[in-house]
């Protein structure tokens, strides 16, 4: 679970000295965690083109996405590779 992983692993106390954390998911297990129980994750970044072309490699459910946004979460979406591609 990244939530719990995030406030209560090794270098937890790393996290003390920023305002903003933000996570990149890369599979759905981890995505779900980062929407519903990561609390000290303020952004979810969906990278598109992480090595896979412009897709993510899980699907996202309108139930995580509201989870998220329920928490006061952000989402980031890089679109320069998108452009790059164009």
């Amino acid at each position: 679970d990244v939530g719990s992983f995030i406030l209560n692993g090794p270098d937890s106390k790393l996290l003390d000295g920023y305002d903003l954390i933000s996570v990149a998911p890369r599979n759905e297990a981890t995505f779900q965690s980062a929407c519903k129980s990561a609390t000290a994750t303020d952004i979810i970044t969906l990278d598109y083109a992480g090595g896979r072309g412009l897709k993510l490699p899980f699907r996202i459910r309108s139930s995580d996405v509201q989870a998220a946004v329920d928490r006061g979460a952000a989402f980031e979406i890089h679109f320069a590779p998108a452009m790059l591609r164009a």
